[in-house]
């Protein structure tokens, strides 16, 4: 017989909102991706999204996870021009392959 004791706890919160971030993300992803679809080439929603998937991984992972605790300071320099410098490689890639119609 299962256990009739359900409470809302801050676990349980932080389930339901983890669980509505996926779903939220998910639905946002395929829009973007078929917005993506309709107005650029193939190949630069291929370069954006392999940008932006690492990106947000990397995201998530310092500041969810803790996964940079031990990097030093000057470390989070080189993290920010490093993205910002694949961000715009594809903003470059998005202004010169415009789609033939």
């Amino acid at each position: 017989m299962a256990s009739q004791d359900f409470r809302i706890d801050d676990t349980n919160l932080l389930t339901i909102a983890c669980l509505v971030g996926i779903a939220v993300a998910g639905a946002l992803s395929i829009y973007f991706v078929q917005t993506a679809h309709t107005v650029n080439t193939p190949q630069t929603v291929v370069a954006g999204l392999t940008i932006v998937d690492p990106f947000i991984a990397v995201i998530l992972g310092i500041s969810v996870l803790g996964e940079a605790v031990g990097a030093p300071l000057w470390s989070f320099g080189v993290f920010a021009v490093a993205g910002a410098g694949a961000m715009w490689a594809v903003w470059r890639l998005a202004s010169i392959t415009q789609p033939t119609r």
